[in-house]
């Protein structure tokens, strides 16, 4: 990647009839890719501010807390979607109504800050302007956004002197724009393995050369490619692809989206803080729903191991107090096998399978083994403790025909049923039947086994809601 391509400028531009001049227009928050920082962004968004104004712009601002989806999120492309953020900032500006919205957005791959500006149209969400920066300093941020703003909407106008015409409107640029760099900066951060119907969607439009822009959809795929390679504190990150499935029909593989899951079974020192919230705020009858069975027994209450005996219901509770949920079915055989065939164990082989913590002694623990997990226990994905030590309550309802009946692309769970799905193996499960034919199972959900626990995920992308 060319260091003078960066120091220049992507730019696709309006023609002078529909310069910014006559144009209301409102300030979206900066999509903030970890790992920018809240600061850095911060001295971004207001130089952006402060050269919007210098452009006397009948200029609006949309604050954070109008995008209620975004919630704790930084990053609305990473958190919905290129589509889906383009349809939230339109609700907002159409309620300040505004015709276009200038969309910052500051992103880190490896040691460069990459700095965009864009305007999208209202009507339409079609990006009409696009301008990015690359630099390795932060005390830059002010400078290259005041830079940015001059190449979207054209140099600020001068005040005309009192009793004369206002200067014509100025174009904003040429009409082209050259996303060579940027798609190449998509290459190099692997985009095409964590997102490929995203990675597909962008290559298709850039060879139709229609009117959408290549060069946004590239963007947003670094924004995204960086939030994947920083996952919130003891997750992993798995790429959207195909699971391979046993079911009546045969195998089958089915889409799954990409997600967040935890690298480790959730331990009892984790459950504590929860348990003692539920002890505060909940009466009696939920406290005895969230205590695990084996609470009173020394085996299984060391801090370190997996909390185990709890239901179904005790889970989802927890999980939903961390923010997050249990995975479904497909998106633990996800992280545990990626696409690999029926047959397959979430640690690779037999041979790594024997130093799990599966029934009997041989790998070193008689019951429990700490929720972190031995090193050879650990899926393709680097998420441990899928083999063995406790099984995991999943949020499927079981159903023997769901997965042969469902469409591969866009598969469906359940919203009810008897029987919630439990996956993996545990310290009673023989090591010659850790397989994913062996593992699956179902459980009532107010069930509780002291070889039963759980982990937590989230999706990438969050449903969009008017």
């Amino acid at each position: 990647m060319s260091a003078s391509w960066w120091s220049g400028v992507l730019l696709l531009a309006v023609s002078a009839a529909t310069a910014q001049d006559q144009v209301k227009l409102a300030l979206a928050p900066v999509e903030q890719a970890p790992p920018v920082s809240s600061a850095e962004a911060e001295v971004y968004y207001q130089g952006l501010a402060q050269a919007c104004t210098a452009h006397k712009q009948d200029l609006k601002i949309i604050e954070r807390r109008q995008l209620q989806l975004l919630q704790d999120e930084t990053d609305l492309a990473a958190a919905l979607g290129s589509d889906s953020a383009v349809r939230t900032y339109s609700l907002s500006a159409r309620q300040l109504r505004v015709e276009r919205i200038l969309v910052p957005a500051a992103c880190k791959i490896e040691a460069d800050f990459i700095l965009t500006l864009r305007i999208v149209s209202v009507g339409d969400g079609a990006t009409k302007v696009f301008a990015a920066r690359k630099t390795r300093l932060t005390n830059k941020f002010a400078g290259l956004a005041r830079s940015l703003v001059d190449e979207v909407l054209g140099p600020p106008r001068p005040v005309p002197p009192a009793g004369t015409d206002s200067p014509p409107p100025v174009a904003a640029g040429p009409e082209a724009v050259d996303f060579r760099q940027l798609r190449e900066a998509c290459v190099q951060a692997k985009v095409e393995e964590l997102f490929p119907a995203l990675w597909k969607r962008a290559e298709d439009i850039a060879a139709k050369a229609g009117p959408l822009n290549p060069a946004y959809y590239y963007d947003s795929l670094l924004h995204l490619s960086a939030r994947a390679a920083n996952p919130p504190e003891g997750m992993r990150f798995v790429p959207g692809g195909y699971a391979v499935v046993p079911t009546t029909a045969g195998p089958r593989r089915l889409w799954v989206e990409p997600f967040f899951i935890d690298t480790r079974e959730v331990s009892v020192a984790d459950y504590r803080p929860f348990l003692d919230e539920v002890a505060k705020s909940a009466d009696a009858q939920v406290l005895r729903q969230c205590r695990p069975l084996t609470l009173a027994h020394a085996q299984y209450n060391d801090p370190a191991f997996p909390v185990s005996g709890v239901s179904y219901e005790a889970a989802r509770r927890y999980a939903a107090w961390r923010g997050r949920a249990l995975p479904t079915m497909l998106q633990w055989m996800r992280a545990a096998y990626a696409e690999a065939d029926d047959h397959r164990l979430p640690c690779g082989d037999a041979q790594a399978a024997a130093k799990c913590n599966l029934a009997g002694a041989a790998d070193g623990f008689a019951v429990l083994a700490p929720a972190a997990g031995c090193e050879a226990d650990t899926s393709p994905f680097g998420v441990r403790g899928m083999t063995g030590n406790v099984r995991e309550w999943t949020q499927s309802w079981h159903d023997k025909d769901l997965y042969a009946r469902c469409r591969e692309d866009d598969p469906r769970e359940y919203e009810q049923g008897t029987m919630k799905v439990v996956l993996g193996g545990s310290f009673r499960t023989p090591p010659g039947r850790a397989d994913r034919a062996s593992t699956a199972g179902a459980c009532r959900p107010g069930e509780c086994m002291d070889d039963v626990g759980f982990r937590c995920a989230r999706p990438f992308f969050r449903p969009v809601q008017d």
